[in-house]
């Protein structure tokens, strides 16, 4: 690829755009991760998000991590705030689901497609 040489009015936003990007990332990559693995994931489109595992809480409502990492398949991960998972709860449009070993867990149904649009992406309670 050929970088020209010249004025690139844009190049100020994207710089300052990539560096705000490396700042979360390092910040992300410095908090505590709980990784989880969803087999089921890429073939139903959704994340299972536990909250609760045989009338007791769990998963998400007992969780120290700030950052939750799922693996999907091979090399493919996502990475969500914890704070906004824990958010779900006050979320009508999320499902709850009965879902893991014996079906004995309680959990948040997270359209993965509704994750990477952004529409869980709550900030202080207000949808962005």
């Amino acid at each position: 690829m050929e970088i020209k040489q010249g004025y690139h009015p844009q190049f100020d936003i994207d710089l300052k755009y990539g560096q705000e990007c490396e700042r979360l990332s390092a910040q992300m990559f410095m908090g505590f991760h709980e990784v989880k693995g969803d087999r089921k994931a890429m073939s139903t489109g959704n994340l299972f998000v536990e909250y609760e595992c045989r009338n007791k809480a769990s998963g998400i409502a007992t969780s120290k991590a700030d950052w939750w990492t799922f693996h999907l398949h091979d090399d493919l991960y996502v990475v969500v705030k914890a704070d906004v998972l824990r958010r779900l709860k006050d979320d009508k449009q999320i499902r709850t689901i009965s879902g893991g070993e014996e079906k004995a867990s309680l959990g948040y149904l997270l359209p993965l497609k509704r994750l990477l649009r952004g529409k869980v992406l709550l900030q202080e309670g207000k949808k962005q």
